[in-house]
């Protein structure tokens, strides 16, 4: 959970290493991920193809060490990708006033809207940027070692957020969690977005497998069952 990286997914074909979100910009951080791709018997120089589910920071902070050993091709929602090439963005996504307790002791006379987000980041979880090669629009179908999975747009965390539905599987980045969902209380989110969004999560077949941003996997009949967020949103279709 915040702040450590977000969940990385490693799909495997045979020209190399498809990931779905790269985790946070430490160096650390950065060599998990590097000994994950190890543990496939992958190097990073291995990964052809990343797909991200949104540009925050816990998913594609770490992209800039993984662009100097690689040559991906980069996916991203249209409405996440002037964030995701430049993190000062992130400015106008994020509330200041909401991080002032970490600069409570150097504050002093000084407008917290005056403060740079990514500051506060650096010292969590630094973003990075990257370029995005192709974009993903609601519907499109993407082909992730030899399978096809949908392009799901799924608003509310973030503008851009997009998850990705196929094989009995739904990668759903920061929509869906076991027992909870993607926060809505930063400056760009949208709770009702949110509740629409889960309605199309609440749509799936129960035995769905949802591989979430944070946290383990569930299923979409565990979070029918136990989640109220999804528990409500079933009920809105039902309607």
């Amino acid at each position: 959970m915040w702040p450590e990286p977000a969940n990385t997914f490693l799909l495997a074909d045979d020209e190399g290493a498809i990931i779905i979100d790269a985790g946070c910009g430490w160096p650390e951080r950065y060599a998990r991920l590097v000994e994950f791709l190890a543990s496939h018997g992958f190097k990073p120089a291995d990964v052809h193809t990343v797909v991200l589910s949104h540009a925050h920071p816990d998913h594609m902070g770490a992209m800039p060490f993984l662009l100097e050993e690689a040559s991906p091709r980069v996916f991203i929602h249209p409405l996440e990708k002037a964030l995701s090439s430049d993190p000062r963005l992130l400015n106008q996504s994020f509330d200041m006033c909401f991080i002032t307790d970490y600069y409570s002791e150097r504050l002093g006379d000084t407008d917290p809207a005056s403060l740079d987000i990514l500051d506060y980041f650096s010292a969590l979880c630094p973003m990075g940027a990257a370029e995005a090669t192709d974009l993903l629009e609601d519907g499109d179908l993407l082909t992730l070692a030899g399978r096809e999975f949908e392009a799901v747009h799924t608003p509310g965390h973030a503008p851009g957020h997009v998850a990705f539905v196929g094989h009995g599987v739904v990668f759903g980045g920061d929509c869906l969690f076991a027992g909870s969902i993607g926060r809505t209380d930063l400056p760009l989110s949208d709770p009702l977005a949110l509740t629409r969004s889960l309605e199309r999560f609440a749509a799936l077949a129960g035995d769905t497998l949802v591989y979430s941003g944070h946290g383990p996997a569930t299923t979409i009949r565990d979070e029918k069952r136990s989640n109220p967020f999804l528990t409500g949103a079933a009920r809105l279709i039902a309607r």
